[in-house]
């Protein structure tokens, strides 16, 4: 049995409101039906059964991982059109060679005819030919061939040359929506993403190639992209739970960030004006995410009003040690609630990068519009 109020929950723990959730689930679903695409959720987020169900229902079952575990818990739960979104060398194909055994249509990523060449000459090893999408850089300048590439016709060649290796198609990732100042320039970066997987997959079929998919994906892009044209798939990912990165780029609301951490106030320290929780680097992650150029903002997460859903003002974590959050004001000049926050009191603490923070994690508590615990679900970790 799990216990039905956060007052029982051993801290420091997930909280995931299932009603924000399906409220994110449902907007990215139907921007994927209305523009007549497919909505291959990136579940590296999540890494959870559950959310990966309720993201597909809508659509053809088809997923991203960042990790063979992950791929392998997925497979094991049923799912059986996976793609490993990165760049995939031979040690990792005995894994996917069992995948395959599975029944699992297992995909990958490929960026270079280096890659290509690789690849092929470990080919004998897979159960069936390896479905390869050549991934194209729209920007971010971190894996991809550059935008007009001739080595992306010469990869394509290899691949078609090669007997368990097959092409499916091309994809970018959106990254530059990460660091856009303004909605327009999100647009300007998702329009970016598009053209390159779209061009390279109309370079490759002028030569001769089938080249049927052209995947594209994140979550700001794929909330502000005003153009599908040419593209089959979407893959976006932190959508289904959102975060304070998301918050400032105009995705969502703090309403809408599904999942927190919850902690207790451990100690009071009046010497330094701040408290400390029970949730540190491990259980928040140290990845500040994005610094927004103004706005609340802590390098840790914010602290959430559990009244209003909105951060309390001027409060988060500022430092942490391992196991310990350094809650403080944003003005360090201002004395430090304590008498609001005695020792126990239960606190959560809104995500910068929610990839990140729940990394450590093995499982959410799922709670009601009311704020009861009305589940547990599992995640994987691990490579």
């Amino acid at each position: 049995m799990h216990p039905s109020h956060l007052n029982h929950l051993s801290t420091p723990c997930l909280i995931l409101e299932e009603k924000a959730l399906d409220r994110n689930l449902t907007r990215m679903s139907q921007r994927a039906l209305d523009g007549g695409v497919d909505l291959r959720p990136h579940c590296k987020t999540a890494k959870c059964i559950e959310v990966a169900q309720r993201a597909t229902a809508p659509h053809s079952g088809a997923i991203a991982v960042a990790t063979l575990k992950e791929a392998e818990y997925f497979a094991a739960h049923g799912f059986t059109d996976i793609l490993y979104t990165v760049n995939i060398e031979p040690s990792k194909l005995p894994r996917v060679s069992k995948l395959q055994e599975q029944g699992v249509r297992m995909s990958a990523v490929l960026d270079s005819v280096a890659g290509a060449q690789l690849l092929a000459s470990a080919q004998d090893c897979l159960a069936q030919p390896l479905e390869l999408f050549l991934e194209m850089d729209s920007g971010t300048h971190r894996t991809g061939f550059a935008p007009g590439d001739g080595e992306v016709l010469e990869a394509a060649r290899l691949v078609h040359g090669a007997p368990k290796l097959t092409l499916r198609g091309t994809l970018a990732f959106g990254g530059k929506g990460y660091i856009a100042d303004a909605i327009e320039d999100t647009r300007i970066a998702a329009e970016a993403e598009r053209i390159s997987a779209v061009d390279a997959a109309v370079r490759i079929r002028a030569g001769g190639w089938k080249c049927p998919t052209v995947s594209i994906g994140s979550t700001p892009t794929r909330t502000f992209g005003t153009s599908l044209e040419g593209v089959n798939e979407i893959r976006p990912g932190v959508y289904v739970f959102m975060d304070l990165m998301q918050v400032k780029l105009k995705v969502c609301d703090y309403t809408d960030i599904a999942v927190t951490v919850l902690a207790r106030v451990i100690a009071h320290n009046h010497r330094e004006n701040r408290a400390y929780i029970d949730a540190g680097a491990l259980a928040l992650s140290n990845d500040p995410g994005i610094r927004p150029p103004s706005g609340p903002y802590a390098p840790y997460g914010l602290l959430r009003d559990q009244e209003t859903g909105s951060p309390i003002e001027g409060l988060g974590v500022f430092n942490v040690n391992q196991e310990h959050g350094f809650v403080q004001c944003a003005d360090g000049d201002r004395p430090f609630p304590f008498d609001d926050f005695p020792l126990g009191t239960l606190v959560r603490v809104f995500p910068n990068h929610v990839c990140h923070t729940i990394g450590s994690h093995d499982r959410y508590h799922v709670i009601d519009g009311a704020g009861k615990v009305t589940d547990e679900w599992a995640r994987v970790t691990g490579w």
